[in-house]
This record gives structure tokens, C-alpha cells and sequence, in this order.
């Protein structure tokens, strides 16, 4: 099927974290025509704090992540909670966005234009033009270089496997600072 709107997601979104804990188990499984999903976590776990060993992305704060004041602030107030709650909260440098977000997108990329392909072919009216050109440059991305990300995604799975033994679950910043207020429109 196609659609005429961009590729975006907003992500699970929930009143409270023991809401998002429910949704979580509910919609995460592993996909049983891909090896490399990973079986589904007990996300109801995370109720009690104590012992829980979580681990601070220090190197994202100033480095990956250009986090404000204010962000980086409330991430540590989150930590020093979670210490008074029992847990326990140790830095932890994992690598680079960057290495991230380049060996996914060249992957993505080469993989959403596989699939849509066909219909890119018979019917590229039925996608918007952000879509159809994103998806449009995965045809230009040669096999080698789709290789060696697939390769280079392979080390970085190897490196946060090792981080995850040492560690329940990782909190860093995902945005540089705090959404803006939303203004409402005044009749």
C-alpha cells in the first residue's frame, strides 16, 4: 500500500511512565521473519527501582547531543531520583550518534526503496514529494556501500550488547532542549 504523507512518527505517547510500560508490552514482540529482532522485554519491570543499574549517556550531554541548560538539568534530577528510589547510576560512553544515524539512514534508505519500488514505478503520484524523494534516493545508493553500513551496524549492535550486560536500561537526551510552550489560538 501507499500513502500520500510523509514518513514521520511521533512514538508511543502516554500520561505517565507506568501507562508507557503498558503500551510497550502490548505493542513490542519480535518479529518472527527477522532474525535480528529481539525477544520482548518485560517493560512492567521497571516498577521497582531498587538495584536497577542504569546508565548515564555522559557523552551525549556537550558531545552528540548540544543539550541547554535547563535539559541537561532535568536529566540529572531524574537521576538523582532514581538513586534516592535505589538505583544505581553510573556514566557510560557509548558510541557516537553520528555512527548511528549514518549506517541507519544509508540502510533505511536502500531498504524502504526496495519495498516500495514497484509501486514508486506504477503510481509515484500516490506518495508526497518528501516521500517519494526520500524513498527515490535509496535507488542511488550502491550495493557496497549498503554492505559495509550493514557491517558497520553489525559492530555497533556488538558494542551495545556488551553495554546492556552492564546495565538495565540507558537515559540520555533525546532532543538539545525542552519543547517550546504550545500557544493556543484565541477566538
Amino acid at each position: 500500500q501507499t500513502c500520500a504523507l510523509p514518513i514521520y512518527h511521533a512514538g508511543v505517547l502516554a500520561r505517565s511512565s507506568l501507562d508507557c510500560a503498558a503500551v510497550m508490552q502490548a505493542i513490542s514482540a519480535p518479529d518472527l521473519q527477522d532474525d535480528r529482532s529481539s525477544a520482548r522485554p518485560d517493560f512492567t519491570k521497571l516498577r521497582d527501582m531498587k538495584g536497577l543499574r542504569i546508565g548515564l549517556m555522559a557523552n551525549y550531554f556537550g558531545g552528540d547531543v548540544e543539550t541547554d541548560a535547563e535539559t541537561t538539568k532535568a536529566i540529572q534530577s531524574a537521576c538523582d531520583v532514581f538513586r534516592k528510589l535505589g538505583a544505581e547510576v553510573r556514566d557510560v560512553t557509548i558510541p557516537p550518534l553520528s555512527h548511528f544515524s549514518e549506517a541507519g539512514v544509508l540502510i533505511s534508505r536502500c531498504e524502504a526503496y526496495a519495498l516500495h519500488e514497484a509501486n514508486l514505478r506504477k503510481a509515484p503520484e500516490l506518495y508526497s514529494e518528501t516521500s517519494r524523494t526520500r524513498l527515490m534516493l535509496g535507488a542511488l545508493i550502491r550495493a557496497a556501500d549498503y554492505i559495509n553500513a550493514q557491517r558497520h551496524r553489525t559492530v555497533l549492535l556488538q558494542k551495545m550488547a556488551e553495554i546492556h550486560t552492564q546495565f538495565d536500561l540507558l537515559i540520555g537526551p533525546t532532543v538539545p532542549t525542552a519543547a517550546p510552550p504550545l500557544e493556543l489560538e484565541k477566538d
